[in-house]
This record gives structure tokens, sequence and C-alpha cells, in this order.
């Protein structure tokens, strides 16, 4: 028995609606938490800055794996 794979449309609305969840998600979170307007943005402002941080790390890290890959 040999089953297809999922086509790119089936996968890239799966992806989608995950990370709509996830957004949605969060936005709840964000509106129902216990703190107040400034709270939440500063929270949100950090983790935007490590999310950056963490970006810039994995880029330098796959220019150095790609750079390995090819000298």
């Amino acid at each position: 028995m040999t089953t297809e794979p999922a086509s790119p449309s089936t996968t890239y609305s799966l992806l989608w609606a995950l990370l709509g969840g996830a957004a949605l998600g969060a936005a709840v979170v964000a509106l129902t938490t216990p703190r107040t307007g400034q709270e939440v943005r500063a929270g949100l402002k950090n983790s935007i800055k490590r999310l950056r941080t963490r970006e810039e790390a994995m880029d330098d890290l796959a220019d150095e794996l790609i750079e390995a890959m090819f000298i």
C-alpha cells in the first residue's frame, strides 16, 4: 500500500492555519492578561528584541555552515 504525499497547497493551508491559530491564541492571551497595556507592550518589545537577536544568530550560523560546505 502506498500513500501519496500531501499536495503543496494542503501543506501551506495547514501551515497558515497553525500560524493563524497561534496568532489568535496570542491575541486572546494579550487581551485577557491582568497587566496594563504599557506592561503588555513592554513585554512584546522585549520578545521582539529576543527574536531578532536569535534570528541574527541563526543567520550567522547558516552563513558559516554554507561557507564550510562550499570551501
